[in-house]
């Protein structure tokens, strides 16, 4: 595949390729974007992506979408849990909006960068909160959880038939697949899983409710990476390293907390290292060091927020292919 906005990108495909291995050529990841000359540069293994952010499952399942400033609101449907019907109708407007949304983009990116399906294409209990309303699904899981559960398996049976059908529409244009939001790229099938709403849930209702759907969806595709939001959800992280076939976890420390010293959570990025996990993390150029110094190398993505020159791109390349050497001389 071709990314004319990294002209590196041969490379950066061999380095994905030795990522998803838990391998290393001669750094980690990094993941830079850079204003030079009055154009964007995508350094490293960063590359293009058009979000696709109009529309997803629930507003396909029925939930009406309102724009403002901006950011589009979905708001619940106002039935039963025993009354909804999860199903997507091909033949409705928002569908087929949505899927020559994702072909103009794919056909406009063709050569450039990549397409990422929406954002809220079926997160693991998210989209059943939204289309009942986080409130009303807490009190459903109190009364009838197995019907919950039941709505979970529909949910995600669309997600599968969803995923199937626009990976295929995007294939002819842009080869391979990124993980959603997430800038990971897969020369094949590759997605995402989100699960936010299981923050508020105990271990023992996210194991016999959401773990299954969770699992489901990994075994869906070729590779996988979970995004873990903030220190109750952290309460999972066990839980989710026992998925033999799920590739990696993306730690975000969640709004409300420190996120901005992202080195207080080097315990928790070595835990899921430790589990033989790839990893993708955030940070400033001045934690990168301390990163590179106590993560491993192997199946690491440090994506560099406040990289704003192409000098100190370059200087950070250094960096970590000398921590690099001297990870590989002390193994």
């Amino acid at each position: 595949m071709r990314v004319s906005a990294n002209e590196n990108w041969a490379m950066a495909e061999q380095r994905f390729a030795a990522f998803w291995a838990r391998e290393v050529i001669d750094r980690p990841l990094l993941q830079m974007a850079v204003q030079h000359e009055g154009q964007w540069l995508h350094l490293c293994e960063s590359f293009p992506v058009t979000y696709i952010q109009r529309g997803g499952l629930p507003v396909m399942m029925g939930c009406r979408q309102t724009e403002e400033s901006g950011t589009f609101w979905t708001h619940s449907i106002p039935v039963e849990l025993a009354s909804l019907h999860l199903a997507v109708a091909r033949n409705a407007p928002v569908f087929q909006r949505m899927t020559a949304d994702i072909l103009e983009a794919a056909t406009a990116m063709a050569g450039r960068g990549l397409v990422s399906f929406p954002a809220t294409m079926g997160n693991v209990g998210d989209t059943l909160a939204i289309i009942r309303g986080y409130e009303n699904l807490l009190v459903d899981l109190a009364t009838d959880p197995e019907r919950v559960a039941e709505k979970e398996r529909e949910v995600t049976a669309c997600w599968k038939n969803l995923y199937d059908f626009f990976h295929a529409l995007t294939q002819p244009h842009i080869p391979g697949s990124v993980t959603q939001w997430l800038p990971l790229y897969h020369r094949g099938r590759c997605a995402l899983i989100e699960a936010d709403f299981i923050a508020m849930l105990s271990p023992r209702q996210v194991e016999q409710l959401y773990l299954p759907e969770i699992i489901a969806r990994v075994e869906h595709v070729e590779r996988s990476f979970f995004h873990l939001d903030g220190p109750n959800g952290a309460r999972h992280l066990d839980m989710l390293l026992d998925i033999s076939r799920l590739d990696g976890i993306q730690w975000e420390p969640g709004a409300g907390t420190a996120s901005q010293n992202r080195l207080q959570w080097l315990s928790l990025l070595k835990r899921i290292q430790h589990r033989g996990k790839c990893l993708w993390v955030a940070c400033h150029i001045d934690e990168i060091e301390t990163m590179l110094s106590e993560l491993s190398p192997n199946g690491l993505v440090l994506a560099i927020l406040d990289c704003d020159t192409l000098e100190t791109a370059r200087s950070l390349e250094r960096l970590a292919r000398r921590y690099t050497s001297g990870h590989r001389s002390h193994r």
